[in-house]
């Protein structure tokens, strides 16, 4: 390995070409990366004035790694009427569409944003239903179809399984896969709907979606100072088939 370099290496205990394979790169003494591109950042508009410091000290922290940032606050999530999500979803993806050139790599998404949800399907075997589908963002040019009737209802094991079903023009898309490769990575950081923190056991305490955000961001920015390592450690589960 030459001083400068950078180098991609396939890890797998299987030959390169099954689907199992892993590849990383790396180098030694590689020159500092001044511009990766941009990023769009995607803000919850009704939480953003709760952590302005913390969205301020992310900003500069992607600065500082070499992107480029783009900014909108953008419209939360309706978890009780899926009718009021269609049009934001859809304005969320024009903005997204309008700040993308060759130079956007990525989507980084903090609060509950209005979430695209897609398809018909039970990858954790708790039956069949519209996933959620963060990827239709970084699809900026896929066509994502809106005719299959999929069903009113999902069939999961939740009180509430209307709110997983998929039908023609609900504004809930069909594809179970990309119908085209995305052009953006995406990431989300969403602390909604996570009732145990807000009742934690006893000796435990509360914390607000704000509040995980908020120690949620400045956990990432000591991170990148060094100023809190992870601990070296392993968790190891087995579970039995149940099916």
């Amino acid at each position: 390995m030459l001083p400068g370099e950078r180098y991609e290496y396939c890890v797998s205990i299987l030959p390169p070409t099954d689907s199992y394979s892993r590849f990383l790169t790396a180098g030694i003494s590689l020159p500092a990366v001044e511009d990766r591109g941009k990023v769009i950042l995607l803000v919850d508009n009704t939480l953003a004035s709760s952590f302005t410091t913390e969205l301020s000290q992310l900003k500069e922290d992607l600065v500082g790694d070499g992107w480029r940032v783009i900014r909108y606050d953008v419209a939360r999530h309706d978890d009780t009427t899926w009718a009021n999500n269609p049009a934001n979803i859809a304005s969320i993806h024009q903005l997204i569409a309008s700040a993308y050139d060759a130079s956007a790599k990525a989507i980084y998404i903090i609060g509950h944003v209005a979430i695209p949800m897609s398809g018909y399907d039970g990858p954790d075997s708790h039956g069949e239903r519209v996933m959620p589908a963060d990827a239709y963002y970084g699809d900026v040019d896929g066509i994502w179809s809106d005719a299959v009737n999929f069903g009113s209802t999902g069939t999961v094991e939740f009180t509430n399984s209307t709110a997983y079903g998929n039908i023609p023009g609900d504004g809930k898309f069909d594809p179970n896969y990309l119908p085209s490769a995305a052009e953006l990575g995406v990431g989300r950081v969403d602390f909604a709907r996570m009732p145990a923190f807000a009742n934690p056991p006893p000796g435990g305490t509360a914390r607000s979606e704000v509040e995980l955000l908020r120690q949620y961001l400045n956990k990432a920015h000591a991170h990148k100072l060094t100023g809190w390592v992870g601990r070296e450690s392993g968790v190891v589960g087995a579970y039995a088939n149940e099916y």
